[in-house]
């Protein structure tokens, strides 16, 4: 068993818009961490949870793995697009990244807003599958 540290980095994706943010994963992310920082694509995992989330909200979480790695900083992406994409497309392809995600306050409420059988009080949790973070030609 590994007592490294591991970094799970949680991401409530809209559903409508999770095949495309898989898709900006493997074409615009892993590229420009490829080309800044190649041993990440070792270190850093992404997982998909199988079905929504509960209620009408309309989000799929994903999950980001990340082992190995000892600091937030290393995980920074935007020295990664600045270094791959130049200044201006990085603050582009930035802010596609924040709008692939629900804000944080409705993905709450899509769980505060139900009700929640007695043994669903304590724990939370996804059954989870692997995605690539390659591109599809690799």
């Amino acid at each position: 068993m590994s007592t490294d540290p591991m970094f799970v980095i949680l991401n409530p994706v809209r559903a409508d818009a999770a095949e495309d943010f898989e898709t900006y994963v493997r074409e615009v992310l892993s590229p420009a961490v490829a080309s800044h920082q190649p041993e990440m694509l070792g270190k850093v995992e992404l997982w998909r949870a199988s079905e929504p989330e509960p209620g009408d909200a309309g989000i799929i979480v994903y999950a980001f793995l990340a082992r190995g790695v000892t600091s937030w900083e290393e995980l920074e992406l935007a020295p990664a697009f600045r270094s791959h994409y130049g200044e201006q497309q990085a603050e582009t392809e930035l802010g596609r990244f924040g709008r692939f995600f629900v804000d944080h306050r409705a993905w709450i409420g899509s769980w505060s807003s139900r009700e929640l059988d007695e043994d669903e009080t304590s724990q939370y949790g996804w059954r989870m599958e692997q995605r690539s973070m390659k591109p599809l030609d690799d």
